[in-house]
């Protein structure tokens, strides 16, 4: 770079002549560069930001794959055949805890997607991510019978960034990253509490989540 410069400024009187007349044609067809560079600037771009993505997808569903293996050889129980266990019965853990990554010290909101300021209990571990309950509300079914239902929250892997359990009450508490109205979760879903009013089939059966 340095021998580049020396040359440019020991010569710049010779290399004026041949400068000035290129760049005075650049000028005038200024068209005929720019538009072939921007259109390869653009396709390099779009290039990259592909192959980025593709990356960063990539490392997501190794992440993914990787806390569900470690999820289910912490929190389930082994499997047994002569028990068919479903929902909680499946875990070990009685109830989790969840609170936001960014506000720890903040009790969860009691809206209509939340029971308990804090505690869930676990039902599922899914591809996706972690399925909980959240609490209970009541509906009506088909008849229009007032029925009680469990509320299903999909906890996706990308919101939760990290998990403690050696917690002084002895549960594990999920700070994960909240957004929208759902906060944790990327989904609710309601599921009848009895199974007459599922179908006569296990409630934790019929989540759709």
């Amino acid at each position: 770079m340095k021998k580049t410069r020396d040359f440019i400024t020991d010569n710049w009187k010779a290399l004026a002549p041949f400068f000035i007349p290129f760049l005075t044609w650049a000028l005038l067809n200024y068209k005929i560069i720019f538009v072939p560079l921007l259109i390869s600037f653009i396709a390099l771009l779009i290039i990259g930001i592909l192959s980025w993505q593709e990356k960063i997808n990539i490392k997501t569903i190794e992440r993914n794959k990787k806390m569900k293996r470690e999820m289910e050889k912490e929190f389930k129980k082994p499997f047994d055949p002569s028990k068919i266990l479903t929902g909680p019965a499946r875990f070990n853990c009685q109830d989790i805890i969840v609170k936001d990554v960014d506000r720890p010290e903040r009790l969860n909101p009691r809206n209509e997607y939340w029971w308990s300021p804090n505690k869930t209990e676990p039902v599922r571990i899914r591809d996706e991510g972690f399925v909980v309950i959240t609490g209970l509300t009541s509906g009506k079914n088909k008849e229009g019978k007032k029925i009680t239902l469990y509320k299903i929250g999909l906890i996706p892997f990308e919101k939760i960034k990290s998990r403690d359990s050696n917690t002084d009450s002895g549960k594990t508490v999920f700070y994960c990253k909240y957004s929208g109205k759902f906060g944790p979760f990327s989904k609710i879903s309601y599921v009848p509490v009895k199974k007459e009013d599922c179908n006569g089939m296990d409630p934790f059966l019929c989540i759709d989540i």
